[in-house]
């Protein structure tokens, strides 16, 4: 038994045979799957920074209009009590 076995590995050994498959991913699948998710990110990501940046303008308008808002009242108190 033992040396059947050891026949088994040392002919298993000697073979040159390459594996067929491996079942992994070849460099060129990495490489096609990197640029497909960079293509699919990119514009997300532009688009997501542009909802930001319009988020933040935004805010900066309603501030200021309240800010206005209240000038406007403090001014119009002040006519009131002038009169």
């Amino acid at each position: 038994m033992i040396n059947s076995l050891r026949t088994l590995l040392t002919h298993k050994l000697k073979s040159n045979k390459p594996r067929i498959n491996d079942g992994g991913f070849t460099l060129i699948e990495l490489l096609v799957a990197m640029i497909v998710a960079v293509l699919i990110i990119a514009p997300l990501l532009r688009f997501m920074i542009t909802i930001v940046d319009t988020d933040r303008k935004e805010q900066a308008k309603a501030t200021s209009e309240q800010e206005i808002q209240a000038a406007m009242d403090y001014i119009a108190r002040d006519l009131e009590q002038a009169v």
